[in-house]
């Protein structure tokens, strides 16, 4: 649905900024409330809450109309986020979540997003200035034939515009504001237009996705998991889908990151391939049920470069990968029993990163290739370094990780919580309670785990 959508805007279908960005969410669901119905009708709620709250302002100017809106929006704490520390908070970028949440925390982007899919349902034509640099701000127009103060025009090209910040304001941001910070930044006449002009609708999606790998960059750059990377990230944000949003991310930045009106959030060559990489890396490793999407909507972009050969021939292996038989791993020869001491379905804490996770497969000794090792330090791990064992595991942030037997401490669980419940379901039967441990479906390969 997600990619139906996007493909829609690409090819300049009439497609809504609700159902543009709600995109991102449907990445996130699974089994969870918060699709493209759910968050129309979060917003239908709100908008006669709207009406309800301001009987007769469909009277008032255009200008007076956006403004009362602006002052609904930051009265319902449906703008910003209330701890800055938390400012780039993963679950800041998605609508669905920020209209689901109490506290409703969002980027700019997403408040500016929520003010105008309002102003649309009350005939207020409102959309997203997202060129300015560093900020994006609201820009209202008047219906035709009148000016923002309701006179009559007798021509439309007269008609004036307004800027809107909800995310820091009630009140209007004049546009010599902005002029004199483009001026502050250098930016030459014959560019203010574009500044300060309406986005297309798939350049915001462009914008949102290069906050989404931010977000994502800025929690994950030490390579820690994103509820160990920074204390102060909310709770909800800790137990996010981390692949899931950057599976998001990258598929935005590929479909529309060529065509960009602003060249600030175009995509380059090399940045390009790394995103058509980290997709292939989640084919392999978390959605190889995606493979029909890429082929129909990202390799045709490709053909003719270099770069699509590499991707149909990473297709072509994945879906050989499910042919082949799993090299089968028992626990009879000696070697293994004394050496890999931890079991497939075990739920362990990591003893520096204290991270959660399962574990779904192992190695008696490290099986990663010769450039991986050095990198991460393996030889002055204790207990033998990379000869010692390695475990495969799903960590409750979502992402894999590859963990030697040395950091894996075992934990005592009642009831592994929900996020892990549903990473769990893609390797394992159940939980078993007196075992403590996951009941493992992967017996083709681990047949005495």
């Amino acid at each position: 649905m997600a990619i139906e959508v996007w493909s829609k805007v690409k090819m300049g279908e009439k497609c809504n900024l609700e159902q543009a960005l709600a995109a991102f969410d449907m990445f996130l669901l699974h089994d969870r409330r918060g699709d493209f119905n759910d968050i129309s009708k979060d917003l239908d709620e709100l908008s006669n809450r709207y009406k309800e709250e301001n009987v007769g302002s469909e009277e008032e100017t255009p200008r007076n109309q956006a403004l009362s809106l602006a002052q609904f929006v930051r009265s319902h704490n449906l703008t910003g986020v209330e701890d800055e520390s938390n400012y780039r908070d993963l679950q800041n970028n998605f609508i669905g979540l920020a209209l689901r949440h109490e506290d409703h925390p969002s980027l700019p982007l997403i408040s500016t997003a929520i003010y105008c899919c309002l102003a649309q349902r009350l005939d207020i034509d409102a959309r997203p200035c997202g060129f300015f640099p560093f900020h994006v701000h609201t820009i209202v127009r008047p219906p035709s034939g009148v000016n923002l103060d309701g006179q009559a025009l007798a021509d439309d090209s007269d008609a004036d515009s307004m800027y809107l910040d909800p995310f820091a304001t009630a009140e209007e941001v004049p546009s010599s504001n902005l002029l004199a910070q483009l001026t502050e930044l250098g930016v030459g006449d014959n560019m203010r237009a574009l500044y300060l002009g309406a986005s297309p609708v798939g350049d915001v999606v462009l914008r949102s996705s290069r906050n989404i790998l931010h977000s994502i960059q800025d929690s994950l750059g030490n390579g820690l998991p994103l509820a160990i990377a920074r204390p102060g990230a909310s709770a909800s944000t800790k137990t996010m889908d981390i692949e899931s949003a950057l599976c998001s991310s990258l598929w935005a930045s590929l479909l529309f990151g060529r065509q960009a009106s602003d060249n600030r959030f175009a995509i380059t060559g090399p940045e390009e391939m790394n995103h058509l990489q980290g997709v292939i890396r989640n084919l392999e490793t978390c959605f190889p049920e995606d493979l029909t999407l890429v082929e129909e909507n990202l390799a045709p972009q490709f053909r003719g470069l270099p770069a699509y050969d590499q991707l149909m021939s990473s297709i072509h292996a994945i879906r050989l990968s499910d042919t082949v038989p799993k090299t089968r791993r028992p626990r009879g020869s000696e070697l293994v029993r004394q050496t890999v001491r931890f079991k497939v379905g075990q739920v362990f804490r990591h003893n520096r990163h204290d991270y959660l996770a399962i574990i779904t497969g192992w190695d008696v000794c490290s099986e990663k290739n010769g450039r991986w090792a050095p990198t991460r330090n393996l030889d002055r791990l204790p207990e033998g370094g990379k000869e010692q064992s390695f475990y495969h595991a799903v960590v409750e942030d979502t992402t894999v990780r590859y963990v030697a037997q040395s950091s894996i401490e075992i934990v005592d669980i009642q009831e592994p919580s929900r996020i892990m419940m549903e990473l769990a379901g893609k390797y394992f039967k159940r939980w078993d309670r007196d075992s403590r441990s996951f009941v493992s479906n992967m017996k083709d390969e681990y047949p005495e785990d």
